[in-house]
């Protein structure tokens, strides 16, 4: 399997790359660079003896926005735009947001490798453990996050990295620490390093401490292993120095007031944003049907074999309980259950409190991996035969998707939902990505005939490279219901039973893709012809 690995990678790797620099910038790139920058002007102030920056970030509407990520993809940016200009072409006009994007990819791959390290302390065997990781890293919803997504695509890496150190702490505990104490305290030490990366990139990562309580519970009870060899005085300081002084480093808006980090939380839970998300038909605002809205996203947007894998875990409880050759037992059963439980604990908790989620689920897209590996063992335990067929179908398919969504892949939709045609009834382009092809369908376009006074667009910060000599007028939307010349508008489709509300408009280029096997379409997004003068005749 150490081959097959190797061929993968030798091809998954520079497509990878390829993708991610040609997929184009999303609506809040340019926004989390911002937030970057603010911070990072604030910390020189300090060190300048100047307060006037920092009292910029207090007053930063996106001042609790974590850093954690952005450090590193933009110090990684810098040796791939030095190579871009001297050595070989990445792409042309590159920038440090776009070259950003290199490392958004590198944390994907990362996290395939702890998917495969959590199998192996799940006890699935090397194989399996390999053929998994492959079919995750070609999961179509992801990997199209990864082309682009700064926040949660690491997120979901530092969430991942964390629960694989406390499931490896977990194994030293079992094993009755036989090992140098030492040894045990940089383990805890490294996972409090690693809870702290997690925090710095969204405050929201305090849901981790579900997971190891609920963890630690399961194991507890299902391990049999003595509470005093693990909760001392000792391991608690070795996690906790390094938690605390890693989260107020990477947080400069703590600095002034350590108890901001409460007043983050608070206002991470419930984020001022004024949007909706399109789901199953219903237009929702963040916290609207919260009991509904998780379940509705997580039923089209996660791969058939993880929901059959899920529906045979309470089978596989019963004949571990019942301790039948071949099914989890001890540690491994442990883990499993503590996996189990802690999700369900953490979205039943989402939805008690009614956590502001908007965007589908990519506020809590570590969720999906979780379930994803619940769901591969599950199967693994029921057979690996069944296991093994289910894999390679899944995975051919989902290299076909991805073929066919580019760059739309976060637009996925799971093998039962697209013979529905449920597509239109859930939000598509929600990164905005189309806006990129668009500029480029219009720039390659000779549209003098129509003679266009304006271009009316949304958001209009993803239309700065549209040719200005062609359309020198582009504008938000404001104001585009008043003209009395032809112009054009684009906006992006979310059902297409509603009508565009403008007369006289006829549609001249559209954004989409078709699912394979079925004949569901996803139409991103439209671009009309609109004629007031016409109506007026």
């Amino acid at each position: 399997m150490k081959f097959f690995e190797r061929i993968f990678f030798a091809f998954y790797i520079p497509m990878g790359l390829w993708a991610c620099l040609h997929a184009g910038i999303s609506i809040d790139e340019s926004t989390e660079y911002q937030t970057l920058l603010i911070n990072i002007n604030a910390v020189k102030g300090l060190f300048a003896g100047s307060l006037v920056e920092y009292q910029s970030l207090l007053n930063y509407q996106d001042r609790y926005y974590g850093i954690g990520f952005h450090l590193i993809a933009n110090v990684f940016a810098q040796p791939f735009a030095f190579l871009n200009e001297h050595t070989f072409l990445l792409i042309n006009n590159p920038s440090e947001v776009l070259l950003a994007h290199i490392s958004v990819f590198g944390a994907f791959v990362l996290s395939g490798l702890l998917v495969k390290s959590i199998f192996t302390k799940l006890s699935v065997e090397p194989s399996m453990a390999s053929l998994g990781m492959v079919t995750y890293l070609l999961w179509p919803y992801l990997l199209g996050h990864s082309f682009f997504n700064v926040k949660d695509i690491p997120f979901l890496l530092a969430w991942l990295l964390a629960t694989n150190i406390y499931l490896k702490i977990l194994e030293l505990w079992h094993s009755q620490f036989s090992c140098t104490r030492s040894y045990v305290w940089a383990q805890f030490a490294i996972l409090g390093l690693s809870t702290a990366w997690l925090l710095s990139i969204r405050i929201s990562g305090v849901l981790i401490f579900i997971e190891y309580v609920v963890i630690f519970l399961a194991y507890s009870f299902l391990a049999g292993c003595q509470l005093r060899r693990i909760l001392s005085l000792s391991n608690a300081a070795a996690f906790s120095i390094p938690l605390l002084l890693g989260l107020f480093t990477l947080y400069p808006v703590f600095w002034h007031n350590p108890f901001e980090v409460i007043n983050a939380i608070q206002y991470m839970s419930q984020p001022p944003w004024d949007g909706d998300t399109l789901t199953a038909g219903r237009v929702l605002a963040p916290r609207e049907f919260s009991y509904f809205y998780i379940p509705a996203w997580l039923l089209i947007k996660l791969p058939l074999i993880s929901i059959i894998g899920c529906l045979v875990i309470p089978l596989v409880i019963y004949k571990a309980i019942e301790k039948r050759e071949g099914y989890p037992t001890g540690s491994s059963l442990g883990n499993l259950l503590g996996l189990v439980f802690s999700v369900v604990a953490i979205l039943v908790f989402l939805v008690i409190t009614k956590a502001g989620l908007y965007n589908e689920l990519r506020q809590i897209l570590f969720i999906f991996p979780l379930i994803y590996i619940i769901g591969f063992t599950a199967l693994y335990y029921i057979s690996k035969k069944i296991l093994g067929i289910g894999l390679v179908l899944t995975a051919l398919l989902f290299a076909v998707d991805n073929i066919v969504l580019y760059p739309y892949q976060y637009s996925y939709i799971n093998e039962v939902a697209r013979q529905l045609d449920v597509g239109r009834r859930y939000e598509k382009d929600y990164f905005f990505l189309s806006a990129t092809r668009n500029v480029a369908w219009l720039n390659q376009k000779n549209l003098n005939n129509l003679d266009i006074s304006c271009v009316y667009v949304t958001p209009l910060h993803l239309w700065n490279e549209l040719n200005r000599e062609k359309y020198p007028c582009v504008r938000g939307y404001k104001g585009f219901a008043e003209s009395k010349k032809p112009f054009l508008f684009t906006w992006l489709v979310r059902d297409r039973v509603d009508l565009l509300p403008l007369p006289n408009c006829e549609l001249i280029h559209e954004e989409q893709v078709s699912l394979p096997l079925s004949n569901t379409k996803l139409v991103m997004s439209q671009i009309f012809f609109c004629n007031p003068v016409a109506s007026e005749k």
